[in-house]
């Protein structure tokens, strides 16, 4: 996401929430929060394991590039995306926004 779009979509999530009750609101900014914190979550996991992969494909020197740190990091990317626990989540939310929303967009995503 750009932060363009990110805006874009929280503008978008608080002009739905203000017109729903105050169970809805809390709601659309907990979908809000969940997408941003796990967008967060997982550019940090990426360019981590991104940075080990061309380290080690490029040969760079270095004692932070190392076949043992590529491994680790590409685990860590590999278990966040397996987490049933936010697939779960994910599903949980989708049920809360309106089907043709950015949000659900990005939650099937």
């Amino acid at each position: 996401f750009t932060p363009t779009s990110l805006a874009a979509r929280r503008l978008s999530s608080a002009a739905l929430s203000s017109t729903n009750t105050e169970t809805m609101t809390g709601s659309l900014t907990d979908v809000a929060n969940f997408i941003d914190s796990t967008n967060a979550s997982y550019e940090s996991l990426h360019r981590d394991f991104e940075l080990q992969f061309w380290g080690t494909k490029m040969a760079l020197s270095g004692a932070g590039y190392s076949t043992e740190e590529l491994t680790r990091t590409k685990g860590e990317m590999e278990a966040f995306l397996a987490d049933e626990s936010k697939l779960k989540q994910t599903r949980d939310f989708l049920k809360l926004v309106p089907a043709d929303s950015d949000d659900a967009k990005t939650l099937k995503m």
